[in-house]
């Protein structure tokens, strides 16, 4: 689904999930969640019962603090947004002169993706990966995996001509 507007343009494309991964991610987000409360169950136990014992309670628990930060630092960093990537149903495509968005919405959630159009290249269709792609600066950026090669080469010609129309010059 294509809308448009004169200063911007938004494509709403079917996302491919990956099952395997999904899974795998969803396990982790569990395991993960099973952890926190055990690092936040020893934050809060006394375990120690010797005679200096508060020296290593207050050790123990700031080792805890310091092991929830990395935890929950590791979780907000990587793991959660791993799993809310490859949970998503859709992915949203905005593009205007300044900018290109992608959005993969989970619910009120999901993965955003901004790129600055100054560093983006012409939009290509990738058959090996069957995605549609771009390099922004030198690092590829693929999206649009759940589209069939005919839409996905139709969408490419379409956003290439509307906003990379210097690039279709140097191709004719």
């Amino acid at each position: 689904m294509v809308e448009e507007r004169p200063e911007w343009q938004k494509v709403v494309m079917p996302a491919e999930r990956n099952w395997l991964l999904f899974g795998l991610y969803s396990v982790l987000l569990v395991v993960w969640s099973g952890m926190f409360v055990v690092i936040l169950v020893g934050l809060f136990s006394s375990q120690f019962d010797f005679e200096i014992r508060a020296l290593f309670v207050w050790v123990w628990r700031l080792l805890m603090l310091l092991w929830l930060f990395i935890w929950v630092w590791f979780a907000r960093r990587w793991l959660w947004r791993y799993w809310q990537y490859y949970a998503a149903a859709r992915e949203i495509l905005f593009i205007n002169a300044e900018e290109l968005i992608i959005r993969r919405p989970v619910s009120l959630l999901g993965v955003t993706d901004v790129y600055d159009m100054k560093h983006v290249s012409r939009l290509v269709y990738d058959a090996q990966e069957k995605a549609i792609g771009f390099e922004y600066g030198v690092r590829p950026i693929r999206f649009g995996r759940g589209l069939t090669p005919p839409e996905a080469q139709e969408l490419t010609s379409l956003l290439n001509h509307r906003y990379f129309p210097e690039a279709d010059e140097e191709v004719e």
